[in-house]
């Protein structure tokens, strides 16, 4: 498995399981560098089978709930603006 650099992983196999991390570059062939959220250490050598993509899965609905309430939050926020410019302008004239 490719990471990037910077890329969020989860520590799946060891002494850090179920702990996550940032990927910070290779250590050779079977390692990588890594900084464990929370540690005190600034990097892990910990080998690359024991960490994994960081992701999070989501199922349909839950998505289209979160789509809408962006929709909705970007309206009010639109709307905000409308009304601050208003006020604006408002108080040039006074």
């Amino acid at each position: 498995m490719q990471f990037k650099r910077h890329e969020r992983v989860r520590i799946v196999k060891g002494s850090y399981e179920g702990k996550n991390g940032i990927f910070l570059g290779a250590a050779g062939k079977v390692s990588a560098r890594v900084k464990v959220d929370g540690d005190t250490v600034q990097e892990r050598t910990i080998r690359l089978t024991s960490i994994a993509k960081d992701t999070v899965e989501i199922t349909r609905e839950e998505y289209n709930e979160i789509r809408d309430e962006m929709a909705m939050l970007t309206a009010r926020i639109e709307r905000l603006e409308i009304n601050l410019a208003r006020q604006g302008a408002w108080f040039r004239w006074n």
